[in-house]
């Protein structure tokens, strides 16, 4: 080898080994400087890193970021940001013409323009541009496009139509994820900036949580209650569906002796049909059949049961929802179904067995069970009460219906059963006693006295016992902010029954309540008001 040979190589491992050292400083000063939280200092690193080695597209990306960083701590103590804010912009864009292909650079490039046009207004919108790009190049990072889309929904009255379609497909791109954490954020921005509920519903995933976030949004910003109804309606259909494959996976889960797994998926079907309220009856959109929520709503219960009966035998547990089921089974094939399973499993809870012995006609069996059991139950009573009477056993159902009043004067039922006994039996003296407890029990409901202020955190609720006629029902209220329209929801018996604004001091309805006792809750949607009192009528033919 020669000598000029040997020069050569030699400057050539040199200049090899200071590039090398060059780089190993500038990775250096960068982690250094991400460890810092001193602005300047942290600035000072990056510019230092950037001397040594201009071609590192990570040490201009932090030294943008901390531009900017600095500029917002600058405004906030009411200092001038202006050529903080340029630079972040110059560092950026150095960081791009290294790595073209970096969202990341993209997106906060993008957002130091729109500062940086907010803080010095110009026709300049080459943020739009770089918004896009992050955007294109982000993949499957869903918090990139939720931010890229949220920026550009603030500046949603200067897209052209063509952006404001990209705007929604990266919107509905990003809530495929934790969509139920970054709605209301966007909600926010886009009743500022938008205010087109057609343009969200573009967005909206189906996922019944975000429309009843959507519908109460609506409500609490006063906007169409048509829109709000049909958004309601269509979160209910949504829960429907939602909790018919939580149901039908539960019970291949218990097919397949995964009671754990079952047991879960049970709760979470029962759990959404209970935040239904059937708003389709008021709006008309999105219907679903009552025949179809039953039957879910019975499955789920009795699936639950269960499986809190195969997994560690405690009834009382697991009551509720028994008492759920066969409060609304009347299929006479489900309930040989249900008494097969309980023989099998050898349960013996005569409370379980006249309710189902109730519910198939079978009255001598449950006179029988009485015979040997003495109850404490209102309901237990009521059924032995019942049953004994239809086999022609008055006095004995006298008694039992007697003593259902005594454990539970408000039981209506027991109340009309032992009127009509005595009466049959010619005893007027004790028809016109409870003739008056029968009115008393009544008459608790006839005028309610509530005056209280009704707030989103403090809703009314109140059991009222009706005979299961139609009734006349007044609301009197007194607004407490002025003018504002309060949007006030009632439910009777977990349906809705009225939702609109109050337009004078009185709300009048007609309701259909059932036998016995019935819930009524009143709640506001957006503005306090004060609840005087609810006055009901019997309809008069």
């Amino acid at each position: 080898m020669t000598v000029r040979k040997r020069i050569v190589s030699i400057a050539a491992l040199f200049a090899a080994g200071l590039v090398n050292i060059i780089v190993f400083w500038n990775s250096h000063l960068f982690y250094r400087a991400e460890d810092l939280t001193d602005l300047d200092k942290k600035i000072k690193v990056l510019q230092e890193a950037n001397e040594i080695y201009p071609w590192n597209d990570r040490c201009h990306y932090e030294l943008g970021k901390a531009y900017f960083a600095s500029c917002i701590q600058n405004l906030s103590e009411g200092l001038e940001g202006g050529g903080l804010i340029q630079n972040s912009s110059e560092s950026f864009g150095r960081s791009l013409r290294l790595n073209p292909a970096s969202p990341f650079s993209h997106f906060y490039y993008a957002q130091s323009l729109l500062f940086e046009n907010i803080l010095t207004p110009s026709s300049d919108d080459r943020f739009y541009k770089e918004f896009k790009s992050a955007a294109r190049l982000a993949g499957e990072n869903r918090e990139i496009m939720y931010e890229v889309g949220k920026k550009l929904l603030v500046c949603w009255n200067d897209l052209t139509d063509e952006d404001k379609d990209l705007v929604l497909n990266i919107l509905k791109s990003a809530l495929e994820r934790k969509p139920v954490d970054k709605f209301p954020a966007l909600l926010s921005i886009w009743e500022m900036n938008v205010k087109d509920v057609a343009a969200i519903e573009r967005i909206i995933p189906e996922n019944p949580e975000i429309y009843r976030r959507f519908g109460s949004f609506l409500g609490e910003k006063s906007f169409s209650l048509d829109d709000r109804q049909r958004i309601l309606a269509q979160a209910d259909f949504l829960q429907i569906e939602s909790s018919k494959r939580l149901l039908d996976s539960g019970e291949r889960e218990y097919e397949s002796s995964r009671i754990g797994a079952a047991m879960r998926l049970f709760q979470y079907s029962l759990g959404g049909l209970l935040k239904i309220r059937f708003f389709h009856e008021l709006s008309g959109k999105h219907p679903f059949s009552d025949a179809e929520f039953l039957h879910l709503f019975k499955s789920a219960n009795l699936g639950l049961w269960k499986c809190f009966v195969e997994s560690n035998g405690n009834l009382e547990e697991s009551r509720k929802y028994l008492d759920r089921y066969l409060d609304v089974e009347k299929d006479i094939d489900a309930l040989r179904d249900f008494e097969a399973y309980i023989r099998t499993h050898e349960i013996e809870d005569r409370s379980i067995q006249i309710q189902l012995y109730h519910r198939q006609g079978r009255y001598q069996e449950i006179v029988n069970l009485g015979d040997q059991w003495n109850p404490e139950e209102s309901r237990d009573l009521y059924i032995l009460g019942d049953s004994h009477q239809k086999i022609g056993k008055l006095d004995e159902a006298v008694a039992f219906f007697e003593r259902a009043i005594e454990a539970d004067p408000r039981n209506l039922q027991a109340l009309l059963k032992i009127r009509q006994l005595y009466r049959d039996l010619e005893e007027y003296e004790k028809v016109r006693t409870l003739d008056g407890e029968i009115e008393h029990v009544l008459t608790q409901n006839e005028t309610i006295i509530v005056d209280r202020t009704i707030t989103r955190d403090s809703k009314f609720s109140r059991s009222v016992i009706f005979e299961g006629e139609a009734r006349h029902m007044d609301l009197f209220f007194r607004k407490n902010l002025g003018d504002k329209s309060t949007l006030v929801t009632m439910e009777l018996n977990g349906r809705v029954i009225w939702d609109d604004y109050l337009a004078g001091e009185k709300i009048s309805l007609e309701i259909k309540p059932e036998l016995g006792r019935n819930t009524l809750r009143v709640l506001t949607v957006n503005y306090p008001f004060v609840l005087e009192k609810i006055v009901f009528e019997t309809l008069v033919p």
